[in-house]
């Protein structure tokens, strides 16, 4: 599936459940603090202040992110999307050192996002429909890009 010489974590659940976005971790951002970089991402899709409220005080992360999607978001998000999930990802482990240093633990493994909901730009679908198909896996890149950037504040 990968032509990749190093390790992979192919699962963010179990002991690498940390690398998921729905993993609780508080951060806080702009004086909001948010449970998960999933309440993180989820609001700042959303269009008006009253939407946003309805979000960050769900507790589900999975509700967040099923209510997000019947709600109006930003114009611009395609174009953003990418640097706040970057912002969120880099908060998350910058605020939870427990968790940084298991992300730092990982390398040199490849992270990889895999699932089942057809998610080819932020993970890596494993169905057969998806199997032609392009996969980014740009939370996996992310996470590695900001492991990366721990190992070299540590050396």
């Amino acid at each position: 599936m990968f032509d990749i010489k190093y390790p992979k974590i192919m699962s963010f659940k179990d002991e690498y459940s940390f690398l998921s976005n729905f993993y609780k971790s508080d951060i806080v951002y702009d004086n909001v603090s948010y449970p998960t970089v999933e309440h993180f991402y989820q609001c700042n899709k959303m269009l008006n202040s009253k939407d946003f409220d309805i979000l960050l005080n769900e507790r589900n992360p999975g509700k967040v992110k099923r209510i997000a999607r019947h709600k109006p978001m930003k114009n611009n998000w395609d174009d953003i999307k990418k640097s706040v999930m970057n912002i969120g990802v880099l908060n998350k482990f910058i605020q939870n050192i427990d968790i940084q240093n298991k992300l730092i633990d990982t390398y040199p493994s490849f992270l990889i996002e895999c699932n089942t909901w057809h998610d080819n730009y932020w993970g890596h679908c494993t169905c057969k429909k998806c199997a032609s198909q392009c996969h980014y896996n740009i939370l996996g890149n992310i996470l590695m890009e900001v492991r990366k950037g721990f190992i070299k504040t540590k050396n």
